[in-house]
């Protein structure tokens, strides 16, 4: 059964009192493999508004820089709210968020708030900051995955293999029979230890030290 998708572009031209109205290729590349391969996927561009047809030049950006600091004092702000309510409204099984440096703190809020109101969602991070950001998760913990560079097909597996019971079939293939029942209980105290539910820990994490 195919996944109900959510492709985000968070705000931030919005936060300089201007906005982007354009969407990201990047992630309309991956939508369109989403939905060739039996998923469900859409864009939500929350950096649009049309209330105000006018653009702010480069100055005014530059002057809007400090009530641009004042969102990030307030997680209870309204666009936060704006933005997480029409997500939840979406319904989605998944939620992609696409990162560059200057929108970290933004997704960093709104993937907190996604959390605590939806925990079931899976999020994901991808976008230039992501490729270039090997300890992103750290700084995101509310995110369950990054992908870096190009993230179709990434994508595609991530998600058409995150079913238990393929993983489950996958792990049988893998482990020795004889070793299960060990296997079993050695990934219950790797979960507890290292990757509980509410935060991640990467910088002694066995697993993404091995994989570096």
């Amino acid at each position: 059964m195919g996944k109900r998708v959510l492709l985000c572009n968070p705000p931030f031209y919005r936060l300089l009192g201007s906005k982007y109205l354009a969407n990201s290729l990047g992630i309309s590349y991956i939508a369109a493999v989403l939905n060739q391969n039996g998923h469900d996927a859409w864009l939500y561009n929350a950096d649009a508004y049309f209330d105000d047809p006018s653009y702010k030049n480069l100055k005014g950006l530059f002057d809007g820089f400090h009530d641009y600091k004042q969102y990030f004092k307030n997680k209870d702000h309204e666009i936060w709210e704006e933005v997480t309510r029409k997500i939840i409204d979406f319904n989605p099984d998944w939620v992609g968020w696409t990162s560059y440096t200057a929108n970290v703190s933004t997704i960093q809020i709104l993937s907190e708030k996604l959390h605590n109101i939806a925990p079931e969602i899976r999020q994901v991070v991808g976008g230039p900051h992501s490729t270039m950001d090997n300890n992103l998760l750290l700084k995101l913990p509310y995110v369950d995955f990054a992908v870096k560079r190009e993230g179709e097909y990434a994508m595609l597996e991530l998600i058409n293999d995150n079913d238990p019971k393929k993983i489950e079939q996958d792990l049988m293939q893998i482990v020795p029979k004889k070793q299960w029942f060990e296997f079993t209980y050695l990934m219950i105290e790797y979960g507890r230890k290292y990757s509980p539910a509410r935060k991640v820990h990467l910088t002694d994490d066995p697993v993404i030290l091995a994989l570096r």
